[in-house]
């Protein structure tokens, strides 16, 4: 991924949004707030479903902003709690949801047409 890109999808999306940390709190419980339905579909379903509401919905700034939130930031929030079958905890946050998103569900060449297509959109509609 693209540095420079990353950060510059952070600052445009940032600079046309406001209230970014309720909104991605809000996705985020969307599909990781339910722990029934969590263990019904599973957690890769939920992060499958996450991954095409933000490629539908151009919010790869909100994903990539998740990211470079710090661990013991209170804008790191809690979502939940996930018990894998095999007894281990994963607790859910705004940044390790965004990590795991990032880090296993997209590859750089997606993330990198997203920003470009983004920025492109925002250009666009600005004019």
């Amino acid at each position: 991924m693209d540095s420079k890109l990353k950060e510059k999808t952070i600052k445009y999306y940032l600079s046309f949004n406001y209230n970014i940390d309720i909104k991605i709190l809000n996705l985020y419980i969307e599909f990781f707030g339910n722990i029934k339905l969590i263990h019904y579909e599973g957690l890769n379903m939920q992060y499958k479903l996450l991954k095409q509401k933000i490629l539908n919905n151009k919010l790869i700034g909100l994903l990539l902003y998740g990211t470079t939130i710090d661990e013991n930031d209170d804008k790191n929030t809690y979502v939940n709690i996930y018990i894998r079958p095999n007894g281990t905890s994963v607790r859910l946050t705004i940044k390790n949801i965004s990590e795991h998103l990032i880090n296993n569900y997209f590859n750089n060449q997606e993330i990198n047409y997203e920003c470009i297509t983004y920025i492109n959109s925002i250009k666009v509609t600005s004019l």
